[in-house]
């Protein structure tokens, strides 16, 4: 046989294995696809790249055991999109429409496995990016209330308050020291 037939087949499992990284939205290095074509080409015999190949496996099945210990798909695709869309206006109601889903359930399901309700999860989600860009950031305070989906000012300033115990002015302040 060919020595560059056991190589193509390496490499073509290796993209399969790229595309279900990518399909489960798994942690992705581009770097680490440099480093296992390159220890792919280093490979002195066909064991070394079984080896290779049982590795990368079983990363993969480690990383989708571990998403799925913690939570299931859905309060995942959940968690996600609050995640990537809190400026937005969403809701559970949206959000179970969206996953096909009844909402009492979905926020049962929800409540359960993340320990609080949704309207919590996303007031806590868009409170948390208020404080980063408090603190990391010269944006005036009524901006930051906009950035983060508070419309209301006033009411960001109790959100913020109830949350963290002190003003989001306060928290400017504290930073100067």
């Amino acid at each position: 046989m060919n020595v560059d037939v056991p190589y193509q087949i390496v490499l073509k499992i290796i993209m399969l294995l790229e595309e279900i990284k990518t399909e489960y939205k798994l942690e992705q290095n581009d770097n680490g696809l440099s480093k296992i074509f390159d220890s792919i080409y280093e490979a002195k015999d066909i064991f070394a790249l079984r080896t290779m190949l049982v590795l990368e496996i079983c990363e993969i099945i480690n990383e989708l055991h571990a998403e799925k210990s913690q939570y299931t798909p859905v309060v995942r695709q959940v968690m996600k999109e609050v995640k990537d869309n809190y400026k937005e206006d969403m809701n559970l109601k949206t959000l179970s429409y969206k996953y096909n889903m009844n909402t009492s359930y979905l926020g049962q399901i929800f409540q359960k496995e993340v320990g609080c309700t949704f309207n919590q999860y996303l007031s806590n989600t868009k409170i948390e990016k208020a404080r980063e860009l408090i603190l990391h950031t010269n944006m005036k305070i009524s901006d930051i209330s906009k950035e983060v989906g508070y419309p209301d000012t006033s009411y960001f300033y109790r959100k913020f308050k109830q949350h963290y115990g002190i003003s989001p002015a306060s928290l400017r302040n504290m930073k100067k020291y």
